[in-house]
């Protein structure tokens, strides 16, 4: 579902276009970071309906998106960035950085996407 009232934060593309150069080299963010970037990623059942995702983990559905407080958030840049695990029934929802740069930080810290919020 794409959002086209939301701007992706220019960190968002630059980190796109990173993946591209990896991926012409034999890598990629998935492979390395555990995180597969994607604007167009379908909603699950427990998905907030305010959230803007942009990315997956590769399995059990878990996924990262913006959270926009249902528009009181404009910016995507200050959005709260939120893990989705849809087979995790007690807390499928988990807020794990205050925005995307945190999100960045904190994956990298961890050594991966894989692991923020588990």
């Amino acid at each position: 579902m794409n959002h086209p009232t939301y701007k992706f934060p220019k960190m968002y593309h630059q980190l796109q276009d990173f993946d591209v150069e990896l991926q012409k080299q034999g890598y990629s963010l998935d492979d390395h970071f555990g995180l597969r970037l994607s604007e167009d990623f379908s909603h699950y059942h427990n998905t907030p309906l305010d959230l803007v995702p942009f990315g997956d983990i590769g399995m059990d559905g878990v996924h990262y998106g913006f959270l926009t407080d249902f528009g009181r958030v404009e910016n995507l840049e200050e959005a709260f960035v939120v893990l989705i695990s849809p087979m995790d029934s007690d807390v499928p929802h988990k807020i794990v950085a205050r925005n995307f740069r945190e999100f960045l930080n904190l994956a990298w810290t961890v050594k991966g996407a894989l692991d923020l919020g588990f």
